[in-house]
C-alpha cells in the first residue's frame, strides 16, 4: 500500500485499505470482476483495444500495449521518439476499432447521431483522447472517446 495518494499527495496513513479491480491483471489471469468487451487484439502491433468499463460515451475504448510495461505516461518522455511512436500506435488501433466497429454500423450511428452521416474524417476530428495522469491501473492505456460524452454519474 502507498503512504500517500498518487493523485493529490494526501496522506493515506489514516485511511482503511480498499481494493478495486485491476482490469489489466484480470486480462493476465484470464478473469476480471468487470465485464470486459475485448474489441481487438492485434498480435502484430501488440495492442489490445477494449470497451472502457467506466465509459463516458457510447464509443469509449482503451488501447493498451501488450509488448511493454509502461507504468505511467511520464515514462514516455524518457525516450521521446519511442514514446511518441507508442502513442501513435495506440491511437491508430483505437481509431481502427471505432471506425470499423462503431461508425461502420449504420444502426449504431443512427441511434447515437441521427440520420446525418458525416465522413470518418469529420468524426475523427472530434475524438477526445488522452492518458491518465496519475495512472489508475499502473499500465499505460490510451482513453479514446468519440462524443457525445454521456457519463453515467
Amino acid at each position: 500500500t502507498s503512504a500517500t495518494c498518487n493523485g493529490c499527495g494526501a496522506s493515506l496513513l489514516d485511511v482503511s485499505p480498499s481494493q478495486t479491480p485491476n482490469v489489466f491483471t484480470g486480462f493476465l489471469r484470464g478473469c476480471s470482476s468487470y465485464k470486459i468487451s475485448l474489441r481487438a487484439e492485434d498480435t502484430q502491433s501488440q495492442t489490445i483495444v477494449f470497451d472502457d468499463p467506466l465509459s463516458l460515451a457510447p464509443a469509449h475504448v482503451c488501447a493498451v500495449p501488450t509488448d511493454c510495461v509502461v507504468p505511467t505516461a511520464l515514462e514516455l518522455f524518457a525516450v521521446p521518439r519511442a514514446g511518441a511512436a507508442l502513442v501513435r500506435r495506440l491511437d491508430a488501433a483505437a481509431w481502427s476499432v471505432v471506425e470499423t466497429q462503431f461508425l461502420a454500423c449504420a444502426e449504431w450511428r443512427e441511434f447515437v447521431y441521427g440520420t446525418t452521416s458525416p465522413s470518418s474524417s469529420q468524426y475523427r476530428a472530434h475524438v477526445v483522447a488522452g492518458l491518465n495522469v496519475p495512472p489508475s491501473q499502473f499500465q499505460l492505456h490510451l482513453q479514446f472517446i468519440l462524443p457525445p460524452l454521456t457519463p453515467k454519474h
